[in-house]
């Protein structure tokens, strides 16, 4: 897709003040702006498609999510290089550092929310590395090369593309120092509740000779340590998908339909103010990982009870079709808006509802997260829809045999 460009363009290394400002330079920078503009279209292309192999955060994004702000930056880079500079602003922005970097542009913007969806940082850099492969590319096969004024514009546009690189990077470092912290102080917020039960429990077993106060101290410290317990757990598979390991699964021959009854039972004792619905189709005996899968179905199950009406149904159905298994979890309740979609699968990333009165519960968030990994894993993928007529609905499809993933 992106054609490799002269030496010291493709590397982003800029001419700097060492080329001569052309004579022609009003004339030929206003050419620029024309020429980004005229081919607008195919740079945005070429953007959408790399920015669609950078997976996993980019395997659900529809296109407006791939693009996000490339044609704002691209319309900014535009302009940028239409205005003259001093050789001493060429080199400051040429090492990212210009004066009046803008905490609010489109390039801040896109850094920013890049990092919501779950671009790492190389990921981020890497769109610019082809932003700028692509519009050398493109530039090059129209315009030819090797006169001075080309070499001077090709300087300028390499200068803008430093600069709004700097500013995206910025704020994307900043999202991710905030989105720490916030882990951080979720994870103790969400481990006081279940150690301060326990803590009363072994109060109670220590001080109490009665069998009632006993038995519901136990009852009420095993309930806290299985939280405990599924929490450091998702933690774990947290910390071996950001370290690129995903997570492993050992698939062996087993019975969907068992494995969603055994969690709409579980989930039934769980939620007794709430009720569940499965419903099945086809042959239901496929090759799976019984114990994740069963995870991925509870977390949606957990979810849709979270977050729908109260008393309303939750709806599971699972479907064998061909060689594709497809679950399906439904639930009414506010809709999800539709530019959360992209980002409700990352932790931390806390859904905003079209209804103000409701309020964003405190938790690691990463219920979602595993289960889209999990099915990943599966050689799946996972979605998300979310209407007023229809309710949110979780739709995942997966191969129905698969191998398994080495640990």
């Amino acid at each position: 897709m992106y054609a490799s460009a002269p030496t010291g363009a493709a590397q982003g290394i800029t001419f700097g003040h060492r080329t001569p400002k052309p004579a022609s330079f009003a004339r030929r920078d206003t050419d620029v702006k024309s020429f980004i503009i005229e081919h607008l279209e195919e740079i945005l292309s070429d953007w959408e498609a790399f920015a669609g192999t950078l997976s996993p955060a980019a395997d659900t994004m529809d296109v407006a999510a791939l693009r996000d702000h490339a044609k704002q930056m691209l319309e900014t880079i535009a302009r940028d290089i239409q205005t003259s500079q001093s050789s001493s602003e060429q080199d400051l922005k040429s090492r990212g550092l210009a004066a009046g970097q803008d905490p609010n542009s489109a390039a801040s913007a896109h850094g920013a929310l890049r990092q919501q969806v779950g671009f790492d940082l190389n990921q981020l850099v890497a769109e610019f590395r082809a932003l700028r492969a692509s519009v050398l590319r493109i530039w090059l096969s129209k315009k030819g090369y090797g006169d001075g004024p080309t070499a001077y514009e090709i300087a300028r546009f390499n200068e803008a593309i430093d600069q709004a690189l700097s500013e995206s990077v910025a704020t994307y470092s900043v999202e991710l120092g905030r989105a720490r912290d916030t882990f951080i102080g979720i994870l103790g917020h969400d481990l006081r509740s279940p150690l301060s039960a326990v803590w009363g429990a072994v109060e109670i077993l220590a001080k109490s000779t009665g069998e009632a106060p006993r038995s519901n101290a136990y009852k009420a410290a095993n309930r806290s340590l299985a939280a405990m317990t599924t929490m450091i757990r998702d933690l774990l598979d947290y910390t071996r998908t950001r370290l690129g390991k995903g997570i492993p699964i050992a698939p062996e021959a087993a019975n969907l339909e068992e494995a969603c009854r055994a969690c709409v039972a579980e989930m039934s004792l769980a939620h007794p103010q709430s009720t569940f619905v499965f419903s099945c189709k086809g042959a239901m005996d496929a090759t799976f990982d019984r114990a994740r899968l069963q995870q991925v179905i509870s977390n949606l199950l957990g979810n849709a009870v979270q977050h729908g009406e109260a008393g309303s149904n939750v709806q599971l159905h699972a479907a064998v079709e061909g060689g594709a298994i497809t679950l399906e979890v439904t639930n009414r309740g506010p809709v999800i808006a539709q530019d959360q979609l992209q980002s409700i699968f990352d932790p931390l990333v806390q859904g905003v509802v079209e209804d103000p009165s409701r309020q964003r519960s405190t938790s690691l968030g990463l219920g979602l997260f595993i289960a889209r990994e999990i099915v990943i894993a599966h050689g799946g993928a996972i979605t998300v829809s979310s209407s007023k007529a229809r309710g949110t609905t979780f739709a995942v499809r997966f191969p129905k045999e698969r191998e398994a993933v080495p640990a």
